[in-house]
């Protein structure tokens, strides 16, 4: 049912210089533009939107006021505390809409005749509609999944996907004036294409010719197909291995976003049997809305569906390969699976976000590096990175700012060599000190007492030591202070005055001829009487 969302935030009044952007947007030239992560790219333009986190579905048109033209983007952002809207003309950037309860928008269109937005919510199963006032109301179109969104200016209408599991298929509705009514209409929406659509999910309308074109994705493999705006004349236009996120078209050729590949790629819209070709590369984050930015606007009276062939009818293959995947209402069966439900099969259809056999494993764990925060968009996880990192998963660090002067840093190249050098000229000179220093003579005090009977001193002075000898009928006593570790006769009792430390490291010939002569100068044993 149609509820007005009064709780949710609406500001067009916010107006935000985008002094960051590279590209002045009235003078936009380039024809297709890609959101990825927090700006618009297209080849070496880039707008960066200050504020958004990470950019999913894009919309371009063209101000047609007399006081007013140029090209307006509409981009929509997920990020932390929900779902938001960004207007970018000019050099201005304008937040139109917040939404807490929405964890992303997937896509925005706008229509020329009533200046009003939609939006899809794949996470509240809703469309949002803003008009030119600033009213906002919400449908709410459970079980279905919206998820691309077109719109065709001349006849006013709208059209929608689901890729709600099991319930793939295109929808449209007509835009009305009357908001009540028009909530109703759009639940009431016809149906376009239904049969065997698995995950239809880029949806654009060709304004040259009036043809509605749209993915399919099974598995890792994905057809684009074309038809006309009610359905007939379904076509194959292409199937290629990846995972298409959002479709444009321009006159002659057809873009889409990849994320599995990470890069856009485009093919001609009348060719049959052709290799797509890459239009881009993304390194940092994969690309995820894209739109085609006409020149001029594009007259409804100039519509001619009949240049393009039909190449390959498919409706009837893509139905026949349709797999059912009903679920079972057997509590106990479903308890096995732990985050999801059992289909006819046997097998576990997890909830959005979660994985495995029994759909046991978030897809979240260990994806987002660093210090990302991680979300979900589309059933595939999102890292919110801290402010010095970026990429899908926070894998890159940005540049750190030197803390000094890169001509200081210079300067300290060649001023820490030489102080290193220094230091180890210190620590050398005071490492050969120590080592003469330990090399010096060990200096005690010892007492000898010598019982020898024969003895008849009373005190003799002994001019070497400067100590006393006392003297009884047992014996000698001595105290012998100064002296070497050495017999008292063998060798001096002291150290003699011309005696200096030995030079083992530069002259030790010169140290052993003063040991020598130390001895034969010595005179000790004439102080002593037996």
């Amino acid at each position: 049912m149609f509820r007005a969302s009064s709780h949710l935030y609406w500001n067009h009044r916010l107006t935000v210089l985008a002094c960051c952007f590279v590209t002045v947007i009235s003078s936009v030239s380039p024809e297709v533009w890609v959101s990825v992560g927090d700006r618009l790219e297209s080849g070496d333009h880039h707008l960066t939107i200050p504020g958004a986190a990470y950019l999913t579905g894009i919309s371009a048109y063209r101000l047609q006021d007399v006081d007013d033209s140029g090209v307006v983007f509409l981009a929509t952002d997920t990020n932390k505390r929900g779902a938001a809207l960004y207007k970018i003309h000019k050099n201005n950037v304008s937040k139109l809409y917040e939404d807490e309860n929405s964890s992303f928008f997937e896509s925005v269109v706008y229509s020329p005749a009533t200046r009003d937005i939609y939006l899809t919510s794949p996470a509240t199963n809703s469309i949002i509609r803003l008009d030119e006032s600033g009213a906002v109301s919400s449908v709410d179109l459970s079980p279905e999944k919206p998820s691309g969104l077109a719109i065709d200016p001349c006849t006013s209408t709208i059209y929608w996907s689901s890729t709600a599991p099991g319930r793939g298929k295109v929808l449209s509705f007509k835009e009305l004036s009357n908001i009540s009514e028009e909530q109703q209409d759009i639940k009431e929406s016809s149906v376009v294409v239904v049969d065997g659509l698995s995950k239809p999910r880029g949806l654009a309308v060709d304004q040259h010719t009036g043809q509605l074109y749209w993915t399919d994705q099974t598995r890792n493999q994905f057809s684009i197909y074309r038809s006309g705006l009610q359905g007939e004349l379904e076509t194959m236009v292409a199937e290629e291995r990846g995972e298409p996120f959002s479709i444009a078209i321009s006159d002659t050729k057809v873009y889409w976003s990849d994320w599995s590949r990470a890069a856009t790629f485009t093919i001609s819209k009348d060719k049959t049997n052709q290799s797509p070709e890459i239009v881009e590369r993304f390194k940092s984050s994969k690309p995820n809305g894209i739109t085609y930015v006409p020149n001029q606007t594009v007259s409804c009276s100039g519509r001619d569906a009949a240049v393009l062939p039909l190449l390959t009818s498919s409706s009837t293959q893509r139905s026949t390969t349709t797999q059912s995947i009903e679920t079972t209402t057997d509590a106990s069966d479903n308890r096995w699976c732990m985050n999801g439900v059992k289909d006819s099969q046997g097998d576990c259809l997890c909830s959005d976000g979660w994985t495995g056999t029994r759909c046991q494993t978030s897809l979240c764990y260990n994806y987002c590096l660093g210090e990302g925060v991680c979300s979900m968009v589309e059933n595939h996880p999102v890292c919110f990175c801290h402010s010095n990192q970026h990429g899908d998963r926070c894998e890159f660090a940005d540049d750190v700012v030197p803390i000094l002067p890169v001509s200081t840093l210079n300067q300290l190249m060649f001023v820490l060599p030489a102080l290193l050098t220094i230091q180890f000229i210190v620590i050398l000179v005071l490492s050969l000190l120590v080592t003469r220093h330990r090399k010096r003579p060990r200096i005690v005090r010892k007492r000898f007492i010598s019982s020898s009977k024969a003895a008849k001193v009373k005190e003799v002075k002994n001019s070497c030591s400067g100590s006393g000898v006392g003297g009884g009928d047992d014996g000698i006593q001595l105290d012998i202070e100064d002296c070497c570790n050495m017999a008292m006769c063998d060798t001096p009792c002291f150290d003699p005055p011309t005696r200096v430390p030995k030079d083992v490291f530069f002259s030790p010939s010169k140290s052993n001829k003063q040991d020598k002569r130390g001895l034969l100068d010595d005179d000790c044993d004439d102080n002593y009487a037996y």
